[in-house]
């Protein structure tokens, strides 16, 4: 899971505050989320007192992590925006994919995979693709195994239907509305 949170970046000349994607997991190590320190000029940070209180786990992680000597918060935020930074050179990727080998017309998708393209890109090709013809679920984002069963599936060259879109695999993967259900 991604967050976007405001970051301090003392070593920057001069330092600057700026949004970025970092997974869950390192935004309990942001010291400054969670006391408001250091202070952007315009920015009173809204002071929850459940953010001390022990009965949490999450403060006593947090805790534990802040006395532990091997971790390094400013390491864990430089390998966060590292991170970060793969995520957005990943989406270039794929977007660079989407145009190169998809083709949208009459309602449909097609895409001719090469053999080479990372598993990564796929996965985000075929999801771009499922969610901009998608007429159920809009409301819930595709879960990892749900897109790698597709991605296998359409590999194989076998037809599924997700999100009411049918995906057909081949040499050339498509994708179109599936029909309505019919009700009882």
């Amino acid at each position: 899971m991604l967050r976007t949170i405001l970051i301090y970046d003392e070593s920057a000349h001069p330092p600057t505050w700026s949004d970025r994607m970092i997974p869950g997991e390192f935004a309990v190590l942001c010291e400054d989320a969670r006391t408001g320190s250091p202070k952007q000029p315009d920015n009173t940070p809204a002071l929850d007192p459940s953010n001390t209180d022990e009965r949490f786990e999450r403060v006593r992680v947090r805790e534990a992590l802040g006395e532990s000597g091997w971790l390094d918060a400013s390491a864990a935020g430089r390998s966060a925006n590292n991170l970060a930074s793969a995520d957005e050179a990943l989406d270039w990727a794929a977007g660079r994919e989407w145009h190169e080998a998809v083709r949208q017309g009459d309602g449909q998708i097609s895409y001719s995979p090469s053999p080479t393209v990372p598993l990564e890109i796929l996965r985000r090709v075929v999801e771009r693709a499922l969610m901009a013809l998608a007429s159920e679920g809009l409301d819930e984002p595709l879960r990892g195994r749900e897109l790698d069963g597709i991605v296998e599936t359409l590999g194989a060259g076998r037809t599924a239907t997700m999100k009411g879109v049918v995906c057909a695999g081949g040499p050339q993967w498509r994708f179109s509305k599936a029909p309505p259900r019919k009700s009882s």
